[in-house]
């Protein structure tokens, strides 16, 4: 179970298992900017999703994996306004031959907040 609860103005604190996050908006949008938005956190739940994929098949094959990097970056659509592209780039040290690269591929697509995208959840909403 998670709890977001409000701090002050747009600030935000989330709370799961013991750990806490801020989440807070930039100043332009009337936040303090005290912590990521919530769309950068989704954007950080991704790339740590697929990281996380990516050093198991790193440690499964024995390649290094002390210097990975999973950079992201996305763009906005419309109608709704939402996330309409992410780009992502992972980086290792070792330079991996091809059929390396479409086993790590393989691997990370299977990352859960990646399977979450592409099948969507049912959201209940309760307002009490």
């Amino acid at each position: 179970m998670m709890k977001i609860s409000l701090i002050e103005n747009v600030k935000f604190e989330a709370e799961c298992r013991g750990h806490r996050i801020v989440l807070d908006q930039p100043i332009d949008d009337g936040g303090s900017d005290a912590g990521m938005t919530p769309v950068e956190l989704f954007i950080a739940s991704l790339g740590s999703c697929i990281a996380y994929y990516a050093v198991i098949f790193c440690q499964r094959r024995k390649i290094p994996s002390d210097d990975l990097n999973v950079e992201l970056g996305w763009e906005w659509a419309e109608d709704p306004h939402r996330v309409g592209a992410i780009d992502l780039t992972i980086t290792l040290r070792k330079k991996l031959t091809e059929k390396e690269k479409t086993g790590l591929l393989r691997m990370v697509k299977g990352c859960t907040v990646h399977n979450t995208m592409r099948n969507l959840p049912e959201i209940a909403f309760t307002i009490k």
